[in-house]
């Protein structure tokens, strides 16, 4: 547990590290916000347009003629990530982040039917200040200006999405903040709130770019660091999963795979770093909740004899890990199930029955491995069983999509070697 413990750790410190550090910055806005003083807005922000806010929150009153008072409680949300005084004090920023949740995302969604008009109203101006926010020059503050972007997210308001799409193209920023974004863009995919098409396939596709990035890592970057990017790519596997989307069309053609690019990081095809247990874990819950009907010429089956290969070594790797520990396996194993007996049900809903036949019969396969990796007992029995049933019962279509030859996947890849780590001191103290 131990050395679980520190890998967490080290993820973490790698990821500020490569977030804040390593990335460039953006250099617009100085200091704390607003221009003009703290003073100022504490004064503009009255108690009675607090109390206004509070009952447009609630849906008491009507947003109508309140333009003042929403602007000002946009500003004082946003505007205090840059006060020195939440910066520099020990867990005051953490808590100033709690307080928005209670105030804001949390009657957002108990009033939810009742408050419509004013948080579209508040969503607005909160965006508007949020943007004035990621111009500061201080990492600190635009990192968590994109947090209470992702938290307004997380409410389900889709014009969030061009915000957090903004985030996700612009070279300044940093991995922190984009880190927020990718969160954010999930949110709204579990959701279901991204509702324009256009602007659902254009964030799916900014998640494919960061996916298909290759970080500028070699044999002599630390460990920490390494692991940060792979801290970060994890979300953008999580994001893509939630999309539902197997593939989007860009100019009437396939232009965003994202079956096939979660499947490459699933079998560590190509993939820079290369992918630990715990990412291709999230890349094949990921394939799983991916919805065929959506995409034409999408054929499960082939994904579902990947996702049954990687269950093959899902059970390889417990089977030697099982004294250590290290993993949770049995969390994976529990959502891997429910991954595929969805798979099985959205798979029923399309066109292609055998591919449907397939699915159905791939994820049976594999409920024996789970069944002893939930016991806590020796795998090899089960795992060998599950890969001769695959050699034997391949998928009939070849490609991830009807039609495209160059649709195909590497098979797994077990990488033997990791890279470098620095410091190489890593003896318990």
């Amino acid at each position: 547990m131990l050395q679980r413990a520190r890998w967490i750790a080290g993820v973490g410190f790698g990821l500020v590290v490569w977030g804040i550090a390593l990335l460039p910055g953006v250099s617009a806005q100085t200091g704390q916000l607003p221009s003009e003083g703290i003073d100022k807005l504490e004064k503009a922000f009255t108690r009675d347009q607090q109390d206004a806010v509070k009952k447009m929150f609630r849906g008491e009153l009507d947003p109508a003629g309140q333009d003042e008072a929403i602007d000002n409680a946009a500003k004082w949300y946003s505007y205090q990530v840059t006060w020195n005084k939440f910066q520099n004090q020990p867990t005051a920023m953490h808590e100033l982040l709690k307080r928005f949740d209670k105030d804001v995302v949390l009657d957002a969604q108990r009033y939810k039917g009742t408050n419509d008009k004013f948080i579209q109203k508040f969503t607005k101006q909160m965006i508007v200040r949020l943007k004035e926010v990621l111009l500061n020059d201080t990492p600190i503050a635009r990192v968590n200006g994109a947090d209470l972007l992702e938290r307004l997210a997380s409410i389900g308001q889709e014009e969030t999405a061009d915000a957090l799409l903004e985030i996700l193209n612009d070279p300044k920023q940093n991995g922190g903040v984009k880190l927020h974004a990718v969160q954010g863009l999930q949110k709204l995919f579990e959701l279901n709130a991204i509702k324009d098409k256009a602007r659902e396939t254009k964030c799916i596709l900014a998640l494919l770019k960061l996916l298909d990035d290759k970080p500028p890592v070699t044999a002599e970057t630390p460990l920490t660091e390494v692991d940060g990017y792979r801290w970060f790519r994890c979300k953008v596997v999580k994001a893509l999963g939630a999309s539902r989307y197997p593939g989007v069309l860009l100019e009437g053609k396939l232009g965003g795979r994202t079956a096939q690019a979660l499947l490459r990081v699933l079998n560590n095809d190509g993939i820079v770093p290369y992918p630990l247990i715990d990412e291709q874990f999230e890349a094949a819950v990921g394939v799983a909740s991916l919805k065929p009907q959506l995409t034409k010429g999408y054929q499960p089956d082939y994904a579902a004899e990947q996702l049954g290969r990687f269950v093959v070594e899902l059970a390889s790797q417990y089977q030697t890990d099982m004294k250590k520990d290290s993993r949770p396996w049995k969390v994976y194993s529990a959502h891997l199930q429910d991954a595929l007996e969805a798979m099985k049900a959205d798979a029923g809903k399309a066109e292609n029955k055998d591919a449907a036949a397939y699915v159905n019969a791939v994820a049976n396969q594999c409920m024996p491995v789970f069944k002893v990796i939930d016991a806590g007992k020796d795998a090899l029995m089960a795992q060998d069983k599950l890969r001769a049933w695959l050699d034997s019962n391949p998928a009939k279509n070849t490609t991830v999509y009807a039609g495209l030859e160059d649709s195909k996947v590497k098979p797994f890849q077990r990488q033997e070697t990791e890279l470098k780590e620095k410091p190489a001191d890593t003896t318990d103290k």
